[in-house]
């Protein structure tokens, strides 16, 4: 058992303006136009922190009214501020890319796919996007985010194996669910939705020159060959699927540890019928399913494992894995965790691909490319890394 209880480490100069950050962001509070001319370490208790203190206070809650989900954000409110005023750090949440995505997105090279990931990050502001898919034409404004969250669902699941009757079948239900204000024709929607899938499965999975199809062909290959040694001592398909996670016992304030399965056959994006997810047999990227898994649990793992060992916090991982809980003053600290694990996919990634090309020969060459050498002299969080998108806070409310 971890001895952890919220809200009760003093709040430090990085967890300070971690704080400011999120009253910015979430509640639209201005505290200064520059933080960090304002204050340092040295005096922002006595200055900063008490002119922050009254400006809490004296926010007025009835704000809260008009604005969706008022009374949660009030809560949320209250809590940020009690913490802020007893001089304690508040638990947040740090929300980033699905690492499943991006994983995808380093196996396969894709740019196209690495466009997507930076569209997702940015699907909050997503007027200024230019997309001319119809489906995301019919979205409404503030709705656009179901285009992305589909986007993500086709790609993954195609990747764990659900054929794209299922996924047209899923994103309707969902739809319905989320959208009863559709006055459309079931007709309509059916075909919106169909055309939508199947210009992703174009795009990215059965176009000639799909990077995620030549990734997935150079993975048979170098399956069927053993005696390229691509892999070295990892037998990926005998890699656990399950991930170590901390968990709150809220009886007793108390934390242990437990197993979250990572998985591309259920993406999880959707609440709809389990049935939708049935899967029989093996797919076509069935190993480059494997792959995928295999580097995702090694992100994951490695984050758990640098936490525990340094003992110096302690983080919660949601269910929807795209988020996660860690009080103010240690947020950057993880942040710079998630980076750092990131990038170590990408270098193990890159030690497998060197084996072989993805030109599509009958036996893979194992002859380090010009893109190879490249790619592993840059650093992968130029492209889509998590540090930039790890910007939307929200204060966890007390159990």
């Amino acid at each position: 058992m971890y001895k952890f209880s919220f809200n009760s480490q003093p709040l430090s100069y990085e967890g300070f303006k971690n704080c400011i950050r999120y009253a910015s962001a979430k509640f639209g509070l201005k505290l200064f136009d520059h933080p960090r001319s304002k204050f340092s370490a040295r005096n922002f208790k006595n200055t900063a922190l008490k002119k922050f203190i009254y400006i809490l206070e004296a926010f007025d809650l009835n704000t809260f009214d008009n604005i969706p989900n008022g009374f949660r954000r009030m809560e949320e409110f209250c809590v940020f501020r009690d913490s802020i005023i007893s001089g304690n750090s508040p638990i947040l949440k740090l929300k980033f890319i699905d690492p499943r995505f991006t994983i995808l997105a380093i196996i396969s090279f894709d740019h196209e796919l690495i466009t997507y990931c930076n569209l997702v990050k940015k699907s909050s502001n997503s007027k200024k996007l230019s997309i001319t898919d119809p489906f995301f034409s019919h979205l409404r404004v503030n709705d656009k985010e179901f285009y992305f969250t589909a986007v993500k669902f086709v790609l993954l699941s195609t990747v764990g194996g659900i054929n794209c009757f299922k996924q047209v079948d899923t994103i309707i239900e969902a739809y319905t669910k989320a959208f009863c204000y559709d006055g459309n024709s079931d007709i309509f929607k059916v075909n919106i939705i169909t055309n939508f899938v199947a210009s992703i499965h174009q795009k990215f999975f059965e176009n000639p020159n799909s990077k995620i199809y030549d990734s997935n062909q150079a993975l048979i290959r170098l399956f069927k060959y053993s005696e390229v040694n691509a892999f070295n001592d990892i037998d990926v398909n005998t890699v656990s699927k399950k991930i170590k996670c901390f968990t709150l016992d809220p009886l007793i304030c108390g934390v242990d540890v437990t197993l979250k399965k990572i998985s591309y056959e259920y993406p999880g994006f959707f609440e709809v019928s389990n049935n939708r997810f049935v899967i029989k047999g093996s797919s076509d990227f069935n190993p480059l399913k494997h792959y995928c898994e295999f580097l995702t649990i090694k992100f994951y793992e490695d984050i758990f494992n640098r936490v525990e060992t340094e003992g110096e916090f302690i983080f919660f991982l949601e269910d929807d894995i795209q988020s996660c809980l860690v009080d103010a003053n240690n947020s950057n600290t993880l942040s710079s965790y998630f980076d750092s694990s990131l990038n170590n996919a990408h270098r193990l990634n890159l030690s497998v691909i060197a084996n072989f090309d993805l030109t599509g020969h009958t036996y893979p060459i194992q002859v380090e490319s010009s893109s190879v050498k490249s790619l592993r002299a840059s650093s992968v969080d130029k492209n889509l890394l998590m540090k930039s998108s790890i910007a939307d806070f929200c204060v966890l409310l007390v159990l």
